[in-house]
């Protein structure tokens, strides 16, 4: 279920970054009360792994913020959301694979449009292929 949750959220969100270069705050807030709710009737993690989850993202808010446009506000927003339903580990696994993807993608990129390394890609859509990879290899390995 949680999975679900997370895909949806993160395809939802994919779309708006591709098209707007945007996130909505309403939508991540409910899904982010959304998962307050769903780790409150299902107990899957503990508090401190919560609060460490939203830490990480936290941390990517101030990045974003000093890094001057390196890195959006809205893909702080969503790490800090993922952290309710992730927690602190599968916040910080998810981090790397998504810049892992995102190095990989923005390479590929740069080589085929020839706009060089600076060029800006959206990065929630690489978050999401992050997290689908990597829950199929956590549910089959």
């Amino acid at each position: 279920m949680v999975r679900v949750i997370v895909i949806a959220m993160l395809a939802i969100e994919s779309i708006s970054d591709i098209r707007t270069q945007t996130v909505s705050l309403i939508r991540l807030i409910a899904f982010a009360l959304l998962g307050i709710t769903v780790n409150y009737c299902m107990v899957y993690q503990s508090i401190w792994s919560i609060v460490g989850g939203g830490i990480v993202g936290i941390v990517l808010l101030g990045y974003a913020l000093l890094s001057r446009g390196a890195m959006g506000v809205g893909d702080g927003v969503i790490f800090l959301c993922l952290g309710i339903f992730l927690g602190l580990s599968g916040n910080l696994r998810l981090l790397f694979f998504s810049l892992l993807i995102a190095a990989i993608a923005g390479g590929i990129y740069a080589l085929v449009t020839q706009k060089g390394i600076k060029a800006k890609i959206p990065f929630i859509p690489c978050i999401l292929v992050a997290y689908i990879v990597t829950s199929v290899l956590e549910v089959y390995l």
